[in-house]
């Protein structure tokens, strides 16, 4: 077999169970239910994304705009749960007369074709930032990806995105200069077999966060 094809053939996403629920507790106590995204979210991420503030919506998406178009939105939830692997972080609503829960937290990889590679993205609500929620998210979404057989998430982050490239970094992971962009940073988290701490079982999970 050319050795090409043999690393290809490797490094394919195995048939893997859609990403395992979980139960996170924050910092200050607040729990989030995490699951696999869906096409019937598309009204919830669409009011996830209105509700962040201009710089986190920015950050995430390098968008301006207030509103997601519907290819994009459609991208964002008719995902196959296998080479674009994204979860959602929900929490109960304190809107009067609202008995949904809202989305509060995204995250999601996307397999690299070219190699063991997947680039990740992540936001979260204003209101839950600085509580470890983007931290046991991205815990989460890295189990389910070193299963996958994924052995790095990369990802581009904006130079003045500090909070994002701590995150990173408390993951053990690096920030380098991205030489195509002096205004991006490259993040890239390395996740060989046998790295303690990301593995995902496929069952009910319950992690907390301490403050930190």
């Amino acid at each position: 077999m050319e050795g090409a094809q043999w690393y290809r053939q490797r490094c394919a996403p195995p048939p893997l169970p859609r990403p395992a629920s979980a139960t996170l507790q924050v910092a200050d106590g607040r729990s989030v239910r995490v699951r696999a995204i869906g096409p019937q979210d598309a009204k919830a991420v669409q009011h996830f994304f209105s509700a962040l503030s201009p710089r986190s919506r920015y950050r995430r998406f390098l968008l301006s705009a207030r509103s997601l178009s519907e290819p994009t939105l459609h991208a964002l939830t008719a995902v196959d749960q296998h080479s674009h692997v994204a979860l959602i972080a929900l929490a109960d609503s304190v809107e009067p007369g609202n008995v949904e829960a809202r989305i509060v937290a995204d995250a999601r990889y996307v397999w690299e074709n070219k190699g063991c590679s997947a680039e990740f993205a992540i936001a979260v609500a204003d209101d839950w930032q600085r509580q470890g929620l983007g931290v046991l998210l991205m815990r989460q979404l890295a189990g389910h990806a070193r299963q996958a057989g994924v052995r790095q998430l990369f990802g581009y982050v904006l130079a003045d995105n500090l909070p994002m490239q701590a995150l990173v970094r408390a993951l053990g992971g690096e920030i380098d200069a991205y030489p195509e962009d002096e205004d991006l940073c490259l993040a890239r988290l390395d996740l060989p077999p046998s790295r303690p701490g990301f593995e995902v079982a496929n069952r009910d999970l319950h992690v907390a966060c301490s403050p930190s």
